[in-house]
C-alpha cells in the first residue's frame, strides 16, 4: 500500500524476527518480519499497535485499536 505506516518495532526474545505494527493491509495490524530481512507476515486479523513476543515466545501481546475499548490482547505466535 502506497501510504501506508510502519510503528513501534520489537524484537522477538531469540532476536529472529522484529514485529511492528503497519497499515500495509489497509487497516492497522501486527507484523513481523525476519531480522535479516525479507518478506513481512501478518500476526493479527482483527486490528492492532505495539506488538511484543510473550517471555516465552507462545504468544505476541498487543494493544487493540479500538479507542472505545482499548485493551491488551494476545494472538497465538506462529514460527
Amino acid at each position: 500500500m502506497e501510504n501506508s505506516f510502519d510503528v513501534r518495532p520489537s524484537w522477538s526474545r531469540d532476536g529472529r524476527w522484529i514485529y511492528f505494527g503497519s497499515s500495509r493491509s489497509g487497516d492497522n495490524q501486527i507484523w513481523k518480519i525476519p531480522e535479516e530481512g525479507g518478506q513481512a507476515v501478518q500476526t493479527t486479523k482483527n486490528g492492532g499497535l505495539g506488538g511484543f513476543e510473550s517471555p516465552d515466545g507462545q504468544w505476541v501481546l498487543y494493544a487493540s485499536i479500538d479507542y472505545e475499548n482499548s485493551d491488551l490482547w494476545l494472538v497465538e505466535n506462529f514460527r
